[in-house]
């Protein structure tokens, strides 16, 4: 029997989402960068033209740029935050390869909104962040770990009302993004449902296996019961 202090187990724990936040910190920091780079050298139209313009070869480098490109203060740190908090959520859980995720989903969001996006240049991260959001989500939903539903419920609970993202609601908006980001969340959600967290152990009773005892039964007293029912059932109609 392995006997683990708890104490280093906490401080293994701590260690771990210490750097999760660390490095989500910096993730955050450079989403913002080409924004603080446009503010500070006035080159916004300039830096706009970065974005993705659906089924254009001018508009394909946006596949790279575009989640870095935001319209303002509000834009940057409307994705800013859920892209922190998902990414402390996500890297906690799937460090060995959080960052193939977030390329996956980052490439995949930009080809799909290439595709399928209105003409128009489409700017910012919020497909990033809504496919980290549905991966987060359905990551936890697929796995029978207490820790990972956990996180999807927070997940459910701090943005669920992303769900209305998806439609052409509001102009302005790339809904074109949202909704394949959450293509693409779910997609690598379950691509890398046998990944990250083991499964909780099954309890044993869960197991056990129900037996059956079968008593052995003499032919000749089977029969003879069997004879005394029809004998009373005979005699029953008679009476009658």
């Amino acid at each position: 029997m392995e006997v683990v202090k708890i104490d280093e187990v906490i401080k293994k724990d701590r260690d771990r989402l210490k750097l999760s936040i660390y490095i989500a910190f910096l993730i955050t920091v450079v989403f913002g960068f080409l924004k603080f780079a446009a503010w500070a050298f006035d080159i916004d139209e300039k830096v706009f033209e970065l974005g993705i313009l659906p089924r254009s070869l001018k508009g394909l480098r946006g596949i790279v740029f575009s989640p870095l490109i935001h319209g303002d203060a509000g834009h940057y740190f409307g994705n800013a935050v859920p892209l922190f908090v998902l990414s402390v959520l996500i890297m906690y859980f799937y460090r060995q390869f959080y960052f193939k995720v977030l390329l996956l989903i980052w490439v995949l969001d930009g080809i799909g909104v290439w595709l399928i996006g209105r003409e128009v240049y489409h700017i910012g991260a919020s497909g990033v962040v809504y496919g980290l959001a549905f991966f987060a989500f359905f990551s936890g939903v697929l796995k029978k770990n207490r820790n990972m539903l956990a996180m999807s419920m927070l997940v459910l609970f701090l943005y669920g009302s992303m769900i209305w993202g998806m439609y052409p609601l509001e102009n302005g908006v790339s809904w074109e993004a949202h909704l394949v980001g959450f293509l693409t969340g779910t997609l690598m959600a379950v691509y890398y449902r046998k990944s990250g967290p083991q499964d909780d152990p099954v309890p044993d009773w869960m197991n056990e296996e129900e037996i059956l005892i079968e008593e052995d039964i003499d032919p000749e007293i089977s029969s003879e019961s069997e004879k005394r029912v029809d004998i009373n059932y005979e005699f029953k109609n008679k009476s009658d």
